[in-house]
């Protein structure tokens, strides 16, 4: 019976102007284990329903009724919201009102079916500091008194959508207690002349001036041509851009340039590019990631082990703006004292990157021992590094 239950979850889905006015529950059937009554908050309608029947057949152990329909009046039904361009906001409202002679006990409105929309139930007959009510996803309760009326808000935000999408769709269940579902539907067309992909551009751990540049680009969608007018420079950046289109459908490359000195730590900027299209929504994007000093080292410490009679460890140490040399460093020792350690310096990529180990060539001492190694690099930003360096002392034998 279950399987028969999902085979209708997938030939039913609720999808564009459907709406089910009449749905069943059990009750009694033995080994059932789903009520219809679930079924309905799952989004079957009258066509589940029958297969279902139908694929059960009957038998006089079972006794099957309809539920009625709320004594809900709603207008409209099915909501279209005024057209808008991608990334503004929208909004309309649903008017409802109980017409029956008994109240009526709603238990949850929703999902809207789409992350983009949001909810917000009013009831605007009731006294101030009672008339808004949440709509939480799990549940509400709310006694709709006879004759009184409600206001269900619906809210669009289309900055929401991370893909293209020039028509949206969805429905908005209302379930009261002891009554079929009532769906409500909503559509929007949405102008989306052009996309921009990717809508936000990491650059991760750069450094502070090596100028990373990021990429984006801008295809058309709704509109077949158009131009972007980027300038020169936002907030620093340089701005350029490319033609990538085919002549008959339009499509760009944004390059953005970091300025020549990035504030050390995260950095995030947002950019609104315009094009020659009439009240056309800017190509907006977003370039993020962490600006560190130039001059990079790793690991940020170095651990000689306390066995054997030598223990060696190594880092790493480069220059992350190509537009700088990086000539050999000096390296000088703080507070050795008496320690048995030395350093040896590799160059891996001349004027640009090199390997310092540095080794333990003695015994270990009898407790641990911390100091530091320093870096001496002539770099304006960053003239001196300290290494930490842990040594170990050495292990006792067994008693």
């Amino acid at each position: 019976m279950a399987d028969i239950l999902r085979r209708f979850a997938s030939l039913t889905p609720l999808s564009g102007w459907f709406s089910a006015s009449r749905f069943a529950t059990r009750r009694r059937r033995p080994g059932l284990a789903m009520p219809l009554n679930r079924l309905n908050r799952n989004g079957f309608g009258s066509l589940a329903l029958c297969l279902l029947l139908a694929a059960c057949g009957s038998d006089s152990e079972s006794e099957w009724t309809a539920l009625p329909e709320a004594p809900l009046q709603v207008e409209p039904k099915r909501l279209q919201l005024p057209p808008i361009p991608f990334g503004q906001r929208t909004a309309a409202q649903y008017r409802i009102q109980n017409r029956g002679s008994e109240p009526l006990h709603l238990t949850r409105i929703g999902p809207a079916g789409c992350t983009c929309a949001g909810l917000r139930l009013e009831l605007p007959q009731r006294p101030q500091g009672q008339q808004q009510v949440r709509i939480d996803p799990n549940g509400i309760n709310v006694q709709l008194q006879p004759k009184e009326q409600a206001i269900l808000h619906l809210e669009l935000n289309t900055g929401r959508y991370r893909e293209p999408v020039s028509r949206k769709i969805g429905s908005i269940p209302i379930y009261v207690e002891g009554y079929a579902a009532l769906l409500l539907e909503w559509g929007v067309d949405i102008w989306v002349p052009y996309w921009a992909e990717p809508w936000s551009v990491n650059l991760g751990v750069v450094g502070s001036r090596q100028r990373p540049v990021g990429r984006v680009t801008v295809n058309a969608h709704d509109d077949q041509k158009f131009e972007l007018l980027v300038p020169e420079e936002i907030d620093g950046w340089e701005l350029s851009q490319s033609y990538l289109g085919d002549g008959e459908q339009d499509m760009y490359e944004i390059r953005v340039t970091a300025p020549e000195e990035l504030p050390l730590g995260p950095f995030y900027q947002e950019f609104r590019i315009p094009s020659d299209l009439p009240e056309a929504p800017p190509v907006k994007f977003t370039v993020q990631g962490i600006a560190e000093a130039d001059l990079a080292y790793a690991p940020k410490r170095l651990m000689l082990a306390g066995s054997g009679e030598t223990a060696t460890a190594s880092f790493i140490l480069w220059q992350r703006n190509l537009a700088l040399e990086f000539p050999a460093p000096k390296v000088e020792w703080q507070g050795l004292g008496d320690l048995p350690l030395h350093w040896e310096m590799e160059s891996l990529e001349p004027n640009r990157r090199y390997r310092i180990t540095v080794t333990r060539k003695g015994p270990a001492p009898t407790q641990s021992t911390s100091l530091p190694l320093k870096i001496l690099t002539n770099d304006p930003e960053s003239p001196e590094i300290l290494i930490p360096v842990l040594v170990l002392p050495q292990k006792s034998g067994p008693s």
